[in-house]
């Protein structure tokens, strides 16, 4: 999650160059458009889809590459994103959600 934007950060990029995810979902962004476009560039990422936060609370952004992994977005709502992803190594197929929940009971679904 990226609650401190700095740290948070620091965090996703040690992450994202050590372990080299095909995948990688952020919750809790609090980024809008623009910084979302600058941030997975440099975490090495050169697809995704986000949703931005609302009201100074929430946000995802889900970052893929396409070389072994294939992710086609189902559907997004205001706090979450539905994705079908193949393996292309083995042909596996699965089906995720990225799910923001706000604390807040007037706020949640």
């Amino acid at each position: 999650m990226l609650r401190n934007h700095n740290l948070d950060l620091r965090w996703a990029l040690s992450t994202a160059h050590t372990i080299r995810p095909n995948i990688l979902i952020l919750l809790e962004t609090m980024i809008n458009e623009q910084n979302t476009n600058l941030i997975i560039h440099t975490l090495g990422f050169f697809r995704y889809e986000s949703i931005p936060p609302e009201n100074h609370c929430g946000g995802i952004c889900c970052l893929w590459n396409l070389v072994y992994i294939d992710v086609t977005i189902i559907a997004k709502e205001s706090q979450a994103i539905h994705c079908y992803i193949v393996d292309n190594t083995n042909s596996k197929q699965c089906m995720s959600t990225a799910i923001y929940a706000s604390a807040q009971n007037q706020d949640k679904l």
